[in-house]
């Protein structure tokens, strides 16, 4: 009997030892935890104390994520993706955390090869929200909805990037205002499905997942997401940390700005239209 355990002492040690280390990076207002072995993340947002987790496909039996390197709040690792009809491509991924103090969290995905032929890639597994008010904001196709993730059947199970009205899902607990907003960064050869995980007592609750599509039949660019996390502010607080973002980058442009180039605009005001 002590030889058997022993022996099951040992395999167990083994395992331990075979188990590739956590790679965590960190700033002011996350804690980012990537496990290589199963490729899924863990985020605990500081402020709430709360602890997003990634749902998994499949169980894996293989290291997913091979690390490349770290360095200060960034970390680059690399994953064999199955591109479509038998293909493998070696895909590099960034994690970094590009501000600070802020709670986001950017993933970029690139190639060595632009041309390289792929079909449409699943990337990250959706992060999860078991909430009893849980819903989905999204301003799909000139309409602004929050879909109860509880629905059944679920009304939207798919969004184009490049029809999306702002390039953009979020999922929200209306009750604790917890909530995170998923980004498309390169939003043209996108899309967003809403994949059922089943969670704890087999209830299954839709989550959003990216997948890249082809440019031209290729990889084309690098392709990035980046996650805004939100302790309780909503999806209002998440709405304004998009607005922020996209006003950095010039994407929002006031009235008053665009009339010091087109002074005509000031004849559209007030002015009937058909």
């Amino acid at each position: 009997m002590k030889h058997a355990v022993s022996f099951l002492f040992i395999i167990s040690a083994l395992a331990s030892t075979n188990r590739a280390e956590t790679l965590t990076i960190e700033n002011q207002a996350l804690r980012v935890e990537l496990a290589p072995d199963t490729g899924l993340l863990r985020v605990v947002e500081k402020a709430g104390g709360f602890t997003w987790e990634q749902a998994p496909s499949k169980p894996q039996t293989n290291a997913i994520y091979r690390a490349l390197g770290r360095k200060d709040a960034a970390m680059d690792v690399e994953q064999t993706a199955d591109v479509g009809k038998g293909a493998k491509i070696a895909v590099r991924l960034r994690f970094s955390l590009p501000d600070p103090n802020a709670a986001e969290l950017r993933v970029e995905a690139t190639v060595d090869d632009p041309k390289t032929p792929i079909g449409e890639i699943r990337f990250l597994e959706p992060f999860v929200l078991d909430a009893r008010r849980g819903v989905l904001a999204v301003a799909d196709y000139s309409n602004g909805h929050l879909y109860p993730l509880d629905t059944d059947p679920f009304p939207r199970r798919s969004f184009s990037g490049d029809r999306l009205d702002l390039p953009w899902v979020a999922l929200c607990d209306l009750d604790s205002c917890r909530g995170y907003l998923l980004l498309l960064e390169t939003s043209d050869d996108a899309s967003i499905n809403m994949r059922d995980v089943t969670v704890a007592g087999g209830k299954k609750i839709p989550a959003p997942q990216v997948s890249w599509r082809p440019q031209k039949g290729a990889w084309g660019y690098a392709r990035s997401v980046r996650y805004f996390f939100e302790p309780r502010g909503g999806y209002v607080s998440l709405c304004k940390s998009y607005r922020k973002y996209a006003k950095d980058r010039g994407l929002i442009v006031p009235f008053t700005e665009k009339l010091k180039k087109n002074p005509n605009l000031n004849r559209l005001f007030g002015e009937g239209h058909d």
